[in-house]
């Protein structure tokens, strides 16, 4: 994802790097709720976090988020669950989608943080490797 906020809650202006490169965008950063963060990030990586106490519609919030990083070109996605306080089905099903879609578009897809007692439960239910985790 090339794209970025522009401290305004805006994407900044297109900016060509040259004959034949691609416009490129810094990537933006999202916070719990999917809303675009007003933060400087390297330019090919998006971050997401997902909050201690999760929201209806926020698993669908985090896909079209991740989608649109990706169609702005972010190439290392990066989802933070150290918040994350207990499993939810709708979350776990958003993020195997996301790490899916991230594979069909040559990206890079990370869980960080994942705290031990959800991560015992996506290992008892053997879904790890979807999720890119060891």
């Amino acid at each position: 994802m090339r794209s970025q906020s522009a401290g305004n809650g805006e994407l900044p202006a297109d900016k060509d790097d040259g004959p034949g490169c691609p416009t490129r965008h810094p990537a933006p950063h999202f916070d719990e709720k999917g809303h675009r963060m007003n933060s400087t990030t390297t330019q090919d990586a998006a971050h997401f976090r997902i909050p201690r106490l999760v929201t209806t519609g926020y698993a669908k919030s985090l896909r079209e988020n991740v989608l649109e990083a990706l169609q702005l070109g972010a190439r290392r996605l990066v989802v933070d669950c150290d918040a994350w306080s207990r499993i939810d089905v709708n979350v776990l099903s958003s993020l195997i989608q996301c790490a899916s879609a991230c594979r069909e578009y040559g990206a890079s897809f990370e869980v960080a943080n994942v705290p031990g007692e959800i991560l015992e439960d996506v290992r008892a239910l053997r879904l790890q490797s979807r999720l890119g985790l060891a």
